[in-house]
């Protein structure tokens, strides 16, 4: 019975959490949202010193804070 709903399903714990996450990195953002910048400078640096498994994590996660920035931007 687990194969069936086709992921689209979700329970009402895991929503609750992914719209927690959602408000506090909202939030986040916010509150950082004139340290973003240096964030991400910081981040690019810390790029060209990490081995190399960890890089494509980090570069999701600088796109992600790219694409919040714009829409704040907005």
């Amino acid at each position: 019975r687990e194969g069936q709903g086709e992921g689209l399903l979700i329970t009402q714990s895991e929503w609750y959490k992914f719209l927690l996450f959602l408000f506090l990195l909202l939030l986040l953002l916010l509150l950082l949202h004139t340290f973003l910048l240096l964030l991400l400078f910081l981040l690019l640096l810390l790029l060209l010193h990490l081995p190399e498994p960890i890089i494509p994590v980090f570069l999701i996660f600088l796109l992600l804070l790219l694409l919040l920035l714009l829409l704040l931007r907005l």
